[in-house]
């Protein structure tokens, strides 16, 4: 009777458990979820829109973050991967650091809006980045240097794309730290100093552009065969 009693109470223990497990997991899973759904909410809160704009009412904590227009989750975790709102009519100022929590974004397109202010720091959190496409859009101060100081960040991106905007300065050295970066288009910015030659110890690099800036020094003479593309 005892021994039964006792197995009975084993399994009601390992059930118990289990039920535990189950609900840790879940909350933590919405915990995470929750997490992109409030950061891209902060986002769309920084942006000025219509009340007919298609973000005012499809953004909403009403509908999974996973619906939303220029959302893209992932099929295993069901975190945001990708964010595409170019070309939205889109008028903003200042990014907020919220953006930085969407820990599992791999493309980042804000192109061809209105969005003013500088490149926020905390987009560096951003460790599995691989696409940042700000272009045309009214971005402001300088290319920032922390793109190539954090070493998550470098880890990554493959296409950093600012061109046409407001950026001015001088390129930082600390790119020439992207080592997988394969396209950097700086075109069309208000950029002054020397190109630096960080830049050409980049192997993977196939694009480079420059041009629409007001950069000097020259080119390593063996760039043409080095790159696939350079203007």
């Amino acid at each position: 009777m005892c021994n039964h009693m006792e197995k009975a109470y084993s399994f009601f223990v390992s059930l118990l458990l289990l039920h535990l497990y189950l609900l840790e997991t879940c909350i933590s899973k919405n915990i995470v979820i929750n997490t992109d759904q409030s950061s891209l909410l902060a986002l769309k809160a920084s942006f000025t829109l219509s009340s007919s704009h298609t973000l005012t009412q499809n953004w909403s904590s009403q509908a999974s973050v996973c619906d939303w227009i220029g959302v893209t989750c992932g099929s295993r975790h069901h975190r945001v991967i990708a964010l595409n709102i170019s070309n939205m009519n889109i008028f903003g100022k200042n990014i907020p650091p919220h953006l930085g929590n969407l820990s599992f974004l791999v493309s980042l397109d804000l192109s061809k809006n209105y969005l003013h202010g500088d490149i926020p720091q905390d987009l560096s959190r951003l460790n599995r980045l691989k696409v940042m496409d700000l272009s045309y859009n009214n971005f402001s101060g300088e290319i920032p240097m922390w793109f190539g100081f954090n070493s998550g960040f470098i880890s990554k991106l493959e296409t950093l794309s600012v061109r046409n905007n407001l950026l001015q300065g001088s390129i930082p050295k600390e790119i020439g730290n992207l080592e997988n970066l394969k396209d950097l288009i700086l075109f069309e910015n208000q950029l002054t100093g020397s190109i630096p030659l960080s830049i050409f110890n980049i192997s993977t690099l196939e694009l480079l552009g420059l041009s629409g800036n007001q950069l000097t020094g020259s080119l390593p003479v063996d760039i043409c065969r080095r790159l696939g593309r350079i203007k």
